[in-house]
């Protein structure tokens, strides 16, 4: 029951949706059901056919998700879904977009930043023609800005020339370098963070740090380059700082009803302000939605669980934060439902047995827990009579081989262990 309210059209909904419980699938059915709730709606129809000059399907429905593998999966499913549909239309439709795929919003949430800045470049300051460098692009630029950063502070008239030259005797520029490099990955650019530093050597990191990121960010503005980083950056300056924010959301929201987020538990502070900027309007009930009797719907999906990319700024508060909003902006109006799948459709009976009893003793966090997450009990959903096998496999890592070594060696292992198991078949 819960699975059909999670896939009502009208309702905004928050799935918690372990590994192997059929998210995609989930994902690719609700965004048929939006199609279809399109289709019904004359208001709508009429309105898109006044100022787009066409009969709506897809266009406002957005669907983000974290990899191109996962986007190309889901358009993947949705395309099955449609071209396999009893409905002649909904085939029909399944069709024209094959032959018009751009009509289709499935996209990273990089991606889906790049098109609102190429669209709304000179709000943003912009070059329409925009590069985005890739991670080692970036470092190398980044390197190139702390290296000029340290030379123009040596010739230069600043504060700390003395300080940073007697400091350069007792360490390598080089090595001074990729000190403040590594500062660059892992701290905001705030002054309030760095007032907590103590020490000389500290401020000469701090003025250096705030010469390097000037000189990157006018290196890049002039060359038209942006990290991914920036993107999110910039994506979220346009629509909370810009002074044309107000119409930039405006113009967004008369194009976009529905988004649907896939992989949530790895959105970082960045992307999910971002979201959060684009539904913020929603939240009131106000604006052009009422006037096409639309409920714009917010569909969230994933597992705080399989949160891994807390090297990139993910941050699985935010999941939590996330449900806490939904529940009280879309649950007052009985327009939200939170489900959890319980079926697993990936694995045999020997599996999730051993998964169900060893994890719910290990994973005993609660709501209220912000450093552990809760294990919720698995049940069979494969048609599969087989009923599978555990094994554990011990070996000694050695200590005196480095990380890489270590990951051939397991790597060396476990194929020859599923080769084994392949050929005893």
């Amino acid at each position: 029951m819960r699975r059909e309210e999670a896939l009502s059209p009208g309702k905004s909904a928050f799935v918690s949706s372990p590994a192997g419980s059929g998210k995609t699938q989930l994902l690719a059915e609700r965004y048929v059901k939006l199609l279809e709730e399109n289709l019904k709606n004359k208001r709508l129809q009429e309105y898109s056919k006044e100022f787009a000059g066409k009969a709506l399907t897809t266009e406002n429905i957005l669907s983000i998700t974290f990899t191109r593998k996962a986007a190309f999966e889901m358009r993947e499913r949705v395309f099955e879904l449609l071209l396999t549909s009893k409905s002649e239309k909904l085939r029909k439709i399944g069709q024209e977009l094959l032959e018009h795929p751009e009509r289709i919003r499935i996209s990273t949430i990089h991606s889906f930043c790049h098109s609102l800045l190429r669209r709304f470049s000179l709000e943003a300051s912009l070059d329409p023609e925009f590069d985005i460098i890739g991670e080692w692009a970036g470092e190398e630029l980044s390197l190139e800005a702390i290296d000029t950063a340290i030379r123009d502070a040596i010739e230069g008239d600043i504060g700390v020339r003395k300080d940073l030259q007697a400091f350069l005797t007792r360490l390598p520029l080089r090595k001074l370098i990729e000190n403040v490099s590594s500062i660059t990955k892992k701290l905001p650019i705030t002054d309030p963070t760095f007032a907590a530093w103590q020490g000389k050597g500290n401020q000469i990191y701090f003025e250096i740090f705030k010469l390097a990121v000037d000189i990157l960010k006018r290196n890049k503005t002039e060359e038209g380059r942006l990290e991914y980083h920036d993107l999110e950056v910039e994506t979220l300056k346009l629509l909370r700082e810009n002074p044309q924010w107000l119409n930039i959301l405006y113009a967004f929201n008369s194009q976009i009803q529905h988004i649907l987020v896939d992989e949530f538990q790895d959105t970082n502070f960045y992307q999910w302000r971002i979201i959060y900027a684009l539904i913020e309007d929603w939240v009131s009930g106000s604006g052009i939605k009422d006037e096409l009797l639309v409920d714009p719907t917010l569909f969230l999906v994933g597992d705080e669980k399989q949160s891994i990319y807390l090297f990139r700024g993910a941050d699985v508060q935010l999941f939590r934060e996330a449900k806490r909003i939904m529940e009280k902006s879309f649950g007052r109006e009985g327009r939200y439902v939170y489900y959890r799948p319980e079926e697993n459709y990936r694995s045999l009976d020997a599996l999730i047995n051993f998964a169900n009893s060893l994890f719910q003793k290990v994973m005993r966090g609660s709501e209220e827990d912000n450093l552990r997450t809760s294990y919720t009990q698995f049940k069979k959903g494969r048609k599969d009579t087989r009923k599978g096998k555990v094994g554990i496999l011990l070996y000694r890592s050695l200590a005196k081989m480095g990380a890489e070594e270590n990951r051939e060696v397991d790597a060396e292992i476990m194929g020859g262990k599923i080769q084994s198991i392949v050929g005893e078949r």
